[in-house]
Formats: C-alpha cells, sequence, structure tokens
C-alpha cells in the first residue's frame, strides 16, 4: 500500500490532490493542528488513513513530530500545496530520505528578503529590494533613494497580498510599515521578520507554473495575471496560456529556471512571479515552492489538460510525472468580492455552471459578514470558464461577472463614511456645459479647484498617484482616468502624424496633449472653465507643444470649431455632464471629418433603471444617441481595472483625512460620499464612435436642432 503524508490538507489545492491519491488507491495521512482540525467536516476528516496533530507554529517541535509520524507509517512521500509549509516539507524529505526540495535552501522561496539574496548570487533579473526593521530604516531607504519611488513594501514572509502596498512618497513609509510588519501567518506570528522594500516595476504581470523532477524543470504554462490597481494590489483573476512572443516567453522561462535553480527547487512545483517592465526586461518578483494557489492548478487541466495533482504526487514518490498537454484550450477564473464591508444580504446574477461555464462557487451566503478586497482571503468565491482562445474565455468571464451584483449591508465604520455632508456638491471630474445664469457660478467654482491644482500639488492629483501609479505623472487629469485607459484611447484613435485632434472639456489637457505629443498631431482643446484654458495653455508649454494647440473657453454645445475640420476627438468623463448630451455629441460629429473617430468615456448602468443610481445615470445610453446624431461603427469597451480605479479614487480621497482648506479635495470626498456606495452598480467604459457619411449641413441643422430642443 502506497502511503502519502499531507502537510495541512485543508484547501481546494490539496483537496484535488487527496481525491487523486484516493482514487489511485492510496493511503492519505494528513498533518495539521488542532484549530484547523476543529474546522474540518465529519465526511473531510473521513478521508484519512492517519492524522498528526502538532503545533505547526512551532517548526523545529513540528519538524520532530513528523519525521516521527513518517518513520512509523511508513510513508512513500511527503507533500504539501501550503506556501507557509514548504521548508518544512522540504526538511521532513530530507529526514526520511525522500525526493524533496535542498533542505539547506528550503527558507528560501518563504523569505523574501533570503530570496532576494538567492537571486542576486545566481543572476536572476529582480528588483532592488532591501530589508527594513522599522520605519525609519524604511524611510532612509527610500530617502537616499536605494529604492526609487514609487515602492513596493511587503512582508518578508507573507502571503496573498497581505500587507502589501504601493507607496509614492516617503511621508507615507511610516504607515506601510505598520500595515506590512502586523500581518500575522497563517499559524501565527512566529515568523515575523523585517519588512520588505523594492522598486516598483510597471508592467504587465505572469506567473509561470513549473513541475521539477530531479532537477530537470519543464515550464508548463504562462498565465496572465489581472490585479486591482491603487496603492494595494489584490488578485482579480487570472487567464491561461497567456499569449507572448516567443522571444519573451523564452526570455521569461531563462530567468524562471534561474530563480528555480537558485532557491534549491529540486523536486516538486513552483510558481514564479514576474514583470515584464517597460524597457522590455523580465524582472522575477517572487518564487513559490508549490503549485499556484487561485485556481491554476484546475486551470491547467481545463485548459490543457494536465493533470498537476497527479504530477505532484508522482515527483513526490520518485515517478517522472507525464506533463503533456492533451488539449490546447484557454481557462479563465475571476474572483467574487464584496465592493464595501458589512453584512451580505443577497447575491444576485450568478451564472448557472454548463457549457463553457465549468465551476461556480460561493465562499459565504446571506447574513454572512464580508469586507472589502484588501487581501487574497477576502474572496467570496469564483467562476471559471473555458474557450478556445484566449479573447473568448476572457471577454465570456467578465460578461458573466458583470452580471453579478452583492446587496451588502455596509458596517457601522462604512456607513459613517458615506454619511453626507456639508462639503461643496462639485465633483472635479465633473464638467458640465450648461448655459446661463447657473453657468458662472459652476465655471467659478471649477476655477477654485483648478487654482488648487496647479503644479501637480491639486487634490486629484495626489489621489490619482495613489489610486494608480502606473499613470504617467505629466498627465494630471482632473478625471477618472487611469493608465490602462489612457494606453486604450490611444489605441483605438489611431492617429497619424499630422492629424488634428479636439479634446472637449479638455480641462488642463493633460491626457490631450500627452497623446498628441505621442502621436506627433495637433491639438484643440475646448473648456468652459477660464482658468482650465489658462492651466492648458501652461501645459502645453511644458510639453513643448505650445506652436501645435490652440485652446478656447466655449460650451460643447456650442463648439468654436468650423465643421468637418478635425481628424479625431476625445471627451473623458465630460460629455454625460452637458445640459442637452444629444446636443454636445452632435457638435462634437459636426467637427469631425469623414471617417473621423470620436472616443469619450464614461459610466453606463449595470442594470438599467437601476433607483439606486443618480438620475443621470439610470437610463444612459450613449450608443442611442451617438447613432441618433449620425455616428456608426460605435462600440463600447468595459474592462474591470477601469472600475477598480474609479471606486479606489474614492476609497484614496476618503481616506486622506480632513481636507481643510483644500478645495479639491472637499469636492472629491464630498462626491465620494454621496457616489462610493453604488459605485459598483456602474461600468466604467469607453466608446469609440467613427463619424458616418452624413452631409455636413445635415450635420450642423441637426446640431443646431439638438441645442434649440
Amino acid at each position: 500500500m502506497t502511503r502519502v503524508l499531507l502537510l495541512e490538507p485543508a484547501g481546494p489545492e490539496s483537496g484535488a490532490v487527496i481525491e487523486t491519491a484516493r482514487a489511485r488507491g492510496y493511503d492519505v495521512h494528513g498533518v495539521t493542528q488542532a484549530d484547523h482540525y476543529a474546522r474540518y467536516s465529519p465526511s473531510f476528516r473521513e478521508s484519512f488513513a492517519g492524522l498528526l496533530m502538532t503545533d505547526l507554529a512551532e517548526p523545529s517541535r513540528a519538524l520532530l513530530n513528523v519525521v516521527a509520524y513518517g518513520k512509523r507509517c511508513a510513508v512513500d512521500a511527503v507533500l504539501t500545496t501550503n506556501e507557509y509549509l514548504t521548508p518544512l516539507a522540504a526538511l521532513a524529505c530530507d529526514a526520511l530520505g525522500l525526493p524533496g526540495n535542498d533542505p539547506a535552501r528550503a527558507h528560501a522561496p518563504r523569505d523574501k528578503g533570503a530570496m532576494s539574496a538567492a537571486f542576486a548570487a545566481h543572476g536572476v533579473s529582480t528588483p532592488r529590494t532591501a530589508a527594513a526593521t522599522d520605519p525609519e530604516q524604511l524611510r532612509r531607504l527610500v530617502g537616499i533613494r536605494e529604492i526609487s519611488l514609487p515602492a513596493v513594501v511587503k512582508p518578508a514572509v507573507g502571503a496573498g497580498s497581505a500587507g502589501v502596498s504601493v507607496v509614492l512618497d516617503a511621508d507615507d513609509c511610516a504607515a506601510a510599515w505598520r500595515e506590512a510588519s502586523a500581518v500575522a501567518t497563517m499559524y501565527g506570528s512566529c515568523e515575523a521578520g523585517p519588512v520588505i522594500v523594492q522598486d516598483h516595476v510597471v508592467g504587465p504581470e505572469y506567473s509561470i507554473e513549473s513541475f521539477t523532477y530531479r532537477g530537470r524543470t519543464t515550464h508548463v504554462c504562462i498565465t496572465e495575471k489581472i490585479t486591482s490597481l491603487g496603492a494595494r494590489r489584490v488578485e482579480l483573476g487570472h487567464n491561461l496560456p497567456a499569449t507572448l512572443p516567443q522571444p519573451v516567453e523564452q526570455v521569461i522561462h531563462e530567468q524562471v529556471a534561474g530563480a528555480i535553480r537558485a532557491t534549491g527547487i529540486r523536486n516538486g512545483a513552483s510558481h514564479t512571479e514576474v514583470i515584464i517592465g517597460t524597457d522590455g526586461r523580465c524582472s522575477v518578483i517572487e518564487i513559490g515552492a508549490r503549485l499556484a494557489a487561485g485556481h491554476i492548478g484546475f486551470l491547467l487541466s481545463h485548459a490543457l489538460g494536465i493533470d498537476p495533482w497527479s504530477a505532484l504526487l508522482d515527483i513526490a514518490l520518485g515517478r517522472c510525472p507525464d506533463l503533456t498537454p492533451t488539449r490546447h484550450r484557454h481557462a479563465a477564473v475571476g474572483f467574487l468580492s464584496s465592493p464595501r464591508t458589512g453584512r451580505l444580504r443577497g447575491i444576485t446574477g450568478l451564472p448557472q455552471v454548463g457549457g463553457e461555464v465549468v465551476a461556480v462557487h460561493l465562499r459565504l451566503g446571506a447574513g454572512d459578514a464580508v469586507e472589502e478586497a484588501r487581501t487574497n482571503r477576502s474572496r467570496l468565491g469564483h467562476v471559471i470558464v473555458v474557450g478556445n482562445s484566449r479573447d473568448a474565455a476572457r471577454d465570456h468571464l467578465k460578461r458573466l461577472l458583470a452580471g453579478v451584483s452583492f446587496d451588502v449591508e455596509p458596517s457601522p465604520e462604512h456607513r459613517d463614511a458615506l454619511r453626507p455632508s456639508s462639503e461643496p456638491t462639485a465633483a472635479p471630474s465633473v464638467r458640465p456645459t450648461r448655459r446661463g445664469a447657473g453657468a458662472g457660478t459652476t465655471a467659478a467654482r471649477f476655477d477654485a479647484i483648478y487654482a488648487d491644482d496647479r503644479d501637480g500639488r491639486g487634490a486629484f492629483t495626489r489621489v490619482l498617484r495613489i489610486a494608480d501609479p502606473t499613470l504617467p505623472a505629466e498627465v494630471e487629469p482632473l478625471s477618472f482616468l487611469c493608465s490602462s485607459l489612457l494606453e486604450h484611447i490611444d489605441s483605438e484613435l489611431a492617429l497619424r502624424a499630422g492629424d488634428i485632434v479636439a479634446d472637449l472639456g479638455c480641462g488642463g489637457a493633460g491626457p490631450g496633449l500627452w497623446l498628441t505629443r505621442k502621436a506627433a498631431t495637433d491639438l484643440i482643446g475646448i473648456d468652459f472653465s477660464p482658468l482650465a484654458i489658462s492651466r492648458a495653455r501652461e501645459r502645453a508649454v511644458r510639453f513643448g507643444r505650445r506652436q501645435r494647440t490652440g485652446f478656447a473657453v466655449c460650451d460643447l454645445e456650442a463648439l468654436s470649431i468650423g465643421t468637418a475640420t478635425v481628424d479625431a476627438a476625445i471627451c473623458i468623463d465630460a460629455l454625460q455632464y452637458a445640459h442637452n448630451s444629444r446636443g454636445a455629441a452632435s457638435e462634437a460629429r459636426r467637427i469631425l471629418r469623414r471617417g473621423g473617430r470620436l472616443v469619450l468615456t464614461g459610466w453606463h448602468p449595470q442594470q438599467c433603471g437601476d433607483a439606486r443610481l443618480p438620475e443621470r445615470h439610470r437610463h444612459t445610453d450613449w450608443p442611442a444617441v451617438l447613432r441618433e446624431v449620425g455616428y456608426d461603427e460605435i462600440t463600447v469597451h468595459i474592462r474591470p481595472e477601469w472600475t477598480a480605479v474609479y471606486v479606489e479614487v474614492y476609497r484614496v480621497a476618503l481616506a486622506m483625512g480632513e481636507p481643510g482648506a483644500d478645495v479639491g479635495l472637499a469636492a472629491l470626498q464630498g462626491e465620494a460620499r454621496r457616489r462610493l456606495d453604488t459605485a459598483h452598480l456602474l461600468h466604467r467604459i469607453a466608446i469609440t464612435a467613427t463619424a458616418g457619411e452624413r452631409e455636413a449641413d445635415q450635420v450642423r441643422s441637426a446640431s443646431t436642432a439638438a441645442r434649440s430642443g
């Protein structure tokens, strides 16, 4: 009889190992501790031929007990899928003479300080890393530029994104250190060590799933990681296999192979996280001596037909694993999370398993306490889909997740943060085009906000630098723009050198200047705030674009631009605030040449007519408006990360404390208090529309009629 000993058998990955082992006729033994065992169901307890209870917070004593139990039961393999127990597994295998990882380096995949040192010694490309034992040392490290800002601060021995944050300023170091140092491990805080700080690498993030047998490694898959933005990064989902150019894959595999060797992984699975920087360099962020969590093992099975659970068992038993793909599809998982902390009242819109939807799981139900996503442990459940291509699986999953709605009663603390206040009611992102007696007052209010936002010191700029550190600092938008959305706008415009671009509701014109400088095109900026236009002109000089820009103060419903004179137009978070949105859309159509593109951003309700939303958002249907005034080829784009930044801006603003005399922060906090509780009911959208073949005079007539109507 083959006997396997599984360290901490709880969890979905361990459950799959148990199921596979029992299907093979193996006896499964487990190692856990009393408080974990108390949470096992009766049926789960019956899965084991034997169980060892030991205090896993005491590694030395636990090792003695595991080795003694292994000898007494004559186990043939020791393995774990648990991040925290990989050193114990390596040491136990060594003591029992079983296949395992290098015991001398068993701590390296767990301790990020030791991991960084091992990477450096073996020439693995990794961000600059340092350790801090107190907040002042952390501040000194970034102050002397040993580590560049923005920087990532995280616990040395944490997992699951707990205690990880991005800091933009040395003044943020104390709070980041406290958060990272306060994280307890799964088995208590006995492993607490220094806090790690690293250079923040900007670029797409991937993980590499590998299996090593007797020192020879097979990389079975590269996984595309989907994470939240802002100061705290949480995994939102995974998509595999990632589709990358062959030279990029080769560089990734070379670096990951080096990381595996550096950390002594000789027998077992490994999960390596990398980022491809804007310079094309592959940086290894960290490695785990275990199979990936986050249901990646199940994605491997669904997409590629690889059985990772059998592979783990075979390697632990000293057998060569079969890692040959038997299918060539794609799979994606999306994690369900609560939009706020409180008590779950209900969930609507959950998909049903069937067809391409292969798994839907909820951990919690009505009446349970939930919290907003701050770590991976905050997940409420997940949805897994398969498809014949990356985009098919990804887009299907997005549609499904967009239909899921959580009804959460806010906790008392969250309810206090959302209480209406007497702060100014206009939001910095709002640029209404209403004319008449009210316009001067509103423009004056925005002039005050722009006066406060000089030289990048304003509230919205400060908040966005925390909410999305990857957004180019010089853009400084007064809107909910993020780097991903900016790149999308750039791609959709498809500008050519010499084109003329109109930025409608341009504010300080940072996005328009950034886009047109990149494409060597000309810019016309329009806004109703005189001070915004003054700021735009100043910024054009800093961008080196003074000779290729023009700005004017006017209403979006009566543009001071000739008919059919621009090649493209952008309108970032402004058109929906027009007094007559149809008239403003028609004016934008009028100034576009035939075939010219308009890209506008805004919001759509997840459910049309939702009474919980502000009136202007309840029935928004921009495609219908645009089609009516002469656009065609209208496409609506929705990405979760755009909505995530929108929500994060509100959260960061509220976390910044009393605004004092800061007009911009007061306005933004006022909007956050009113809108954050319903922000999850909206989709952050970008719409691309092409000017149709209507004659210019027809468009002019339609525009005039729309304004008069």
